[in-house]
């Protein structure tokens, strides 16, 4: 009998303490075989969150502490493929995906041609009045659908990966489209969280800026559209960049968005992992 197919999540994380156990219990709760975890120098303590995770058995943790790791998305795509025999999801920490019955139902139900899922984004609007100790239990999100797009793939098909995993390259991609299945994204989540992102990109930014390679091979955008997302980030990190920060959200038009919460609410504030019956698409 042959083996059933194997479907994995991989992401890149540095100081995420805050969402990083969320993370991994929502994909367990999705069904997929392994979470897989590249660490890049976290100074927090998102390294023990991830080891102290009672789902220890499903996660890969690979720490690399080089500046620059969006130069290096291809190389921990190869470092973990070999765990997948079908569907790879190449995320950040900050998303979420709803997956409609779970991976497991959901990928069954694909075209077989279906090499690619593009998804949209939508950002995840918090309550910065009273952010709460768990940034899952936002409820409002963006109500416009925005151009940005990020794909996941099957095993095999990317043959690059751009800086921000918002595109690859690869001659076999088939994609697809689902209107039911889009990205929440926890972008903000308190004025730590996010002045310690803002930081980290100002940094990588910087050594990928200074990199042949990863510039001009690797980069989605031009050498302006690089300079002019540097100028901002380090905008944000000025005294006055929480307020703006603040006042951009307050701007977004938003609609209710409790899955996420309500997903959140039924695991319980300690990680744990769901039930089969309290799971997504459960029974």
């Amino acid at each position: 009998m042959a083996s059933p197919p194997t479907d994995i999540v991989i992401a890149c994380c540095r100081d995420e303490a805050d969402i990083i156990g969320s993370f991994i219990s929502f994909y367990v709760d999705q069904g997929f075989d392994a979470i897989c975890l590249v660490d890049n120098g976290s100074r927090d303590d998102t390294v023990r969150e991830i080891k102290r995770h009672p789902a220890r058995d499903r996660i890969r943790l690979h720490c690399d502490p080089r500046v620059g790791y969006d130069g290096r998305l291809m190389e921990y795509n190869r470092l973990f493929s070999p765990l997948a025999s079908r569907w790879i999801f190449f995320l950040d920490v900050d998303e979420f995906i709803v997956i409609p019955g779970g991976i497991k139902t959901y990928a069954e139900q694909l075209p077989l041609d279906c090499s690619i899922l593009e998804m949209a984004t939508f950002e995840m609007i918090p309550d910065t009045a009273t952010v709460a100790p768990e940034p899952l239990l936002a409820v409002r999100r963006e109500s416009q659908l925005t151009e940005e797009r990020k794909v996941v793939w099957k095993v095999g098909i990317p043959q690059l990966i751009y800086c921000g995993k918002h595109a690859i390259g690869s001659d076999q991609a088939k994609p697809y489209q689902d209107p039911a299945l889009y990205i929440r994204h926890f972008h903000t989540r308190s004025e730590r969280q996010f002045r310690s992102k803002l930081q980290n990109r100002v940094e990588t930014e910087t050594t990928l800026s200074s990199s042949a390679e990863f510039r001009d091979v690797l980069s989605f955008f031009d050498s302006t559209e690089r300079r002019e997302w540097l100028e901002e980030s380090r905008g944000f990190l000025e005294a006055d960049g929480w307020t703006r920060e603040k006042e951009r959200l307050a701007e977004i038009p938003w609609v209710e968005d409790t899955e996420i919460r309500d997903w959140y609410r039924r695991r319980g504030s300690a990680p744990q992992i769901l039930m089969a019956a309290d799971r997504p698409g459960g029974s």
